[in-house]
């Protein structure tokens, strides 16, 4: 009796199972696709040498520095001054008659005296040399550079070394970033011009500026420098005003940031995972391809050997 209930007890639970068996989406291989062979094994090898290549050229990519560029419309906190970085020749000019101004653009009031404790004048045969760093109120209007000595129309002849506005920047600070992105002429457009005025009139330079925001080496290491460009324009000199050259500003409401990006350890897990998924899909993919394959082929051939000995 007891092993008549342990029979009905065994029927029961394979009944059971049968049921539970419509629900399986996991078939099981057929028995060639577990088989070892040779050209499992060469498959296998293949496999493991692509998950290797595309694991190392994933961990290169992720540990090499990336940078991205964005554009936005904000102002910068706390950015109410510009500096401007000069290296400035007068020609036939000494330092003691050289006068610097920050207008407002319209009626050409006087905004405020321009700091120049950082900038030195030094006398040479040439002229004067202007070089250092000044900051004037960030208003819109226009650095002013008047030379008061004899008539009041003269000729302003003069060479600009170096002109950068923001935070001042070294053009090997910038090596990280592709001449293609950015070109280090967009910071110091002026660098080596040389003009001079018509007698009689100002010569006025019109800068159109952009703030930009560089992410150094990292995230907090940030300098803020202006790109811009500009053009030349002539004006007649007031009637008693002494001839001057004029820097217009004109601040563009959009800011460049030239930043790292940063990627997780998960992100790299993540990569690896589907490295090793998918290449392993595919093999399994190939592997049963090649073996139903054969496996027709071999079925055709016996086919035809089998009608042609029934033939014969």
């Amino acid at each position: 009796y007891n092993e008549y209930k342990s029979y009905l007890r065994m029927e029961e639970d394979k009944t059971q199972t049968r049921v539970y068996d419509q629900f399986d989406i996991f078939k099981s291989l057929p028995v060639e696709s577990t088989t070892k062979s040779t050209r499992g094994g060469v498959i296998t090898i293949v496999a493991f040498v692509i998950i290797f290549l595309l694991v190392l050229s994933e961990t290169s990519e992720f540990y090499t520095e990336k940078r991205y560029t964005t554009l936005s419309v904000e102002r910068i906190k706390g950015n109410d001054r510009i500096y401007a970085h000069i290296k400035l020749l007068m020609a036939e000019t000494h330092c003691k008659h050289i006068h610097f101004a920050y207008k407002t653009k319209k009626h050409e009031f006087l905004v405020g005296a321009v700091n120049m404790k950082d900038v030195e004048f030094t006398d040479v045969e040439e002229g004067c040399e202007i070089e250092g760093s000044l900051w004037v109120s960030k208003v819109p209007g226009f650095l002013e550079i008047t030379v008061k000595k004899g008539h009041h129309n003269r000729i302003l002849a003069h060479t600009v070394e170096s002109f950068q506005l923001g935070e001042e920047l070294h053009r090997d600070e910038l090596s990280f970033i592709d001449d293609s992105v950015v070109s280090w002429k967009l910071f110091e457009h002026l660098a080596g011009v040389s003009s001079s005025n018509p007698e009689g009139y100002d010569m006025e330079y019109h800068l159109r500026l952009v703030q930009t925001h560089i992410e150094m080496d990292t995230r907090e290491d940030v300098v803020r420098p202006y790109q811009y460009v500009y053009n030349t324009k002539v004006h007649p000199t007031p009637e008693n005003a002494y001839s001057s050259l004029r820097f217009y500003f004109d601040w563009s409401p959009l800011t460049i940031q030239y930043g790292i990006r940063d990627y997780l350890y998960s992100d790299l897990l993540g990569r690896y995972i589907s490295i090793v998924g998918g290449v392993f899909t595919l093999s399994l993919f190939l592997h049963n391809l090649l073996i139903n394959t054969s496996k027709d082929y071999s079925e055709r051939s016996y086919q035809f050997l089998g009608t042609t000995n029934l033939g014969a």
